[in-house]
């Protein structure tokens, strides 16, 4: 299992040289960014888990168009 610090690390890294991203375009970033060629439904909700535990947090911004951007 892909741990927590190296998805949060990555989706800030991702956000920051991408911009603002919604869910899917982030989880595919991070998914990319790892080494990985394809987000199976395994790792996709890992990482979804881990980028809604930081929206919730307070850690990523969310906008009236779902666009993710680091707070």
């Amino acid at each position: 299992m892909l741990p927590a610090l190296e998805i949060e690390a990555a989706s800030r890294f991702v956000l920051r040289e991408n911009g603002a991203a919604d869910r899917a375009e982030l989880c595919v970033g991070i998914a990319r960014l790892l080494g990985y060629q394809r987000t199976g439904t395994d790792l996709k909700a890992r990482i979804d888990a881990v980028v809604g535990r930081l929206i919730s947090c307070g850690q990523l911004r969310q906008d009236l168009e779902a666009r993710l951007t680091p707070a």
